[in-house]
């Protein structure tokens, strides 16, 4: 597992923010209200208890207690994150949402055969060895119950395109490339079955490129560089470009996983 204190620190305050910024409010990943329902569409969510591996600020995490008042614990490897989507929770969810920091992956504070649902949006890519993790998962997973995953794929192993490459340097990111197939592997041998994967190229591709048409017309341009920094405007448009055009060439493959206890 990549060092904890290393992507704690690639994810300061500030960086945080600016990435909500992007993505609209509660959210550290693309697509919003859509790409989270579309991730659980065949998923039955309804009052059952669920995991967030990687919660962010809380936004899949308030949008799946609202919707489907569903119990929601989440673990976060950054504390002042833990803090922060505490601090949000809406009060009519507060009973709902319980989000602790991660003090020692992989190992997860909680005991066999607890959760009905674990999931993962766009966080599994910084961890260059899964495989304890997804034991883990399982071990904490009921008895059919489900993991659901959306993640970055590489097609070629511990290798991204030139595009992608340049943006982990931009924007000082640390991700670990994963095939497809090594993907797959790593679930079956963690003991998951029924292993399905879906293709959201396309859509990953939109999302991120709806977020740059957004940042190229925002109004208070001079706000956010002086929130986020000198130029830091036209370098998070230029970032979100690479990853739109990294996806459309297939030289970044977003994949949804759905797999079973």
């Amino acid at each position: 597992m990549a060092d904890l204190k290393k992507i704690i620190a690639e994810y300061p305050e500030e960086y945080c923010l600016l990435l909500e910024e992007s993505y609209g409010k509660g959210m550290m990943s693309e697509g919003g209200d859509e790409a989270v329902a579309a991730m659980f569409q065949q998923t039955d969510l309804k009052g059952k208890k669920l995991l967030d591996i990687g919660f962010g600020l809380g936004g899949v995490a308030f949008y799946l207690a609202e919707h489907y008042q569903a119990e929601v614990s989440g673990i976060e490897v950054n504390p002042w994150l833990a803090e922060e989507a505490t601090r949000r929770a809406p009060d009519s969810l507060k009973h709902l949402l319980h989000f602790t920091a991660y003090q020692q992956p992989p190992l997860l504070p909680f005991e066999d055969n607890h959760f009905d649902v674990v999931y993962s949006k766009g966080v599994l890519t910084h961890l260059d060895d899964k495989l304890p993790l997804f034991k883990e998962i399982y071990r904490v997973l009921k008895p059919g119950g489900e993991l659901v995953i959306d993640d970055w794929l590489s097609p070629s192993k511990n290798q991204w395109g030139a595009r992608l490459q340049t943006m982990c340097e931009m924007e000082n990111l640390t991700l670990f490339a994963e095939t497809e197939e090594g993907y797959k592997n790593l679930l079956l041998s963690a003991g998951f079955s029924k292993l399905q994967m879906r293709d959201e190229n396309k859509n990953y591709a939109r999302y991120n490129q709806n977020i740059v048409d957004s940042l190229k017309l925002l109004e208070d341009k001079k706000g956010f560089d002086q929130r986020f920094g000198e130029n830091a405007l036209q370098e998070t448009i230029d970032a979100y470009q690479m990853i739109a055009d990294s996806i459309k060439e297939n030289e970044l493959l977003i994949r949804w996983f759905r797999c079973k206890k």
